[in-house]
């Protein structure tokens, strides 16, 4: 029996990961690969984060 994720999450839950996954590749690639992010990253880090905790209040 195969569980389909998006029938166990709501929509809102799943999109919401997806918007943190580049966030997730920068923060591997400094741990494991030593690779300091542009400076220019970091606002566009805190739109997101801004983003999800504005969903997340409602």
């Amino acid at each position: 029996m195969r569980v389909v994720a998006s029938k166990k999450l709501p929509s809102l839950l799943l999109s919401n990961l997806l918007l943190l996954e580049p966030v997730f590749a920068i923060v591997f690639a400094y741990l494991f690969l030593s690779e300091a992010p542009h400076i220019y990253i970091y606002p566009g880090i805190i739109l997101i984060f801004i983003g999800l905790l504005r969903v997340s209040a409602k």
